[in-house]
C-alpha cells in the first residue's frame, strides 16, 4: 500500500471550501484555520472569476497564505459553467505555468 505525502502531510480528515468571492473564501480559510484540518478542498467551481485568470491566481496566492502549509486540492465539478474544455485548460496552464514550485 502507498502513502499519499502532500507537503510533509498524510491527508486525513479534509474540509471543502465553496465560496462565490474572495473575501467569502477567505473568510471560510479563516475558520478551517481553527479546526484539525489536514487538506482543503477548495470546490473552484463555485468562485465567481474561476475564468478570470489574474483573479484565480491572486485569490489562489492569498488562500495559500491564509492556510499556510495545509494542502490545498483544488477542484471543478463539470457544469454549464466549468464544461467548456479551452478556459479549464487556461486555467490549469496559468496554475502550472505561473505559480512558484512551492505551490
Amino acid at each position: 500500500m502507498y502513502t499519499l505525502d502532500i507537503r510533509k502531510v498524510v491527508p486525513g480528515a479534509g474540509v471543502p471550501i465553496a465560496a462565490k468571492t474572495r473575501t467569502a473564501i477567505l473568510e471560510k480559510s479563516a475558520e478551517i484555520k481553527t479546526l484539525p484540518v489536514d487538506i482543503v478542498e477548495w470546490r473552484a467551481d463555485f468562485y465567481e472569476d474561476l475564468f478570470n485568470i489574474p483573479e484565480l491566481l491572486e485569490t489562489l496566492k492569498a488562500l495559500r497564505t491564509a492556510l499556510g502549509d495545509t494542502p490545498i486540492l483544488l477542484r471543478s465539478e463539470p457544469n454549464p459553467k466549468t464544461v467548456k474544455l479551452l478556459p479549464v485548460l487556461r486555467i490549469t496552464q496559468a496554475l502550472i505555468l505561473q505559480l512558484p514550485t512551492r505551490w
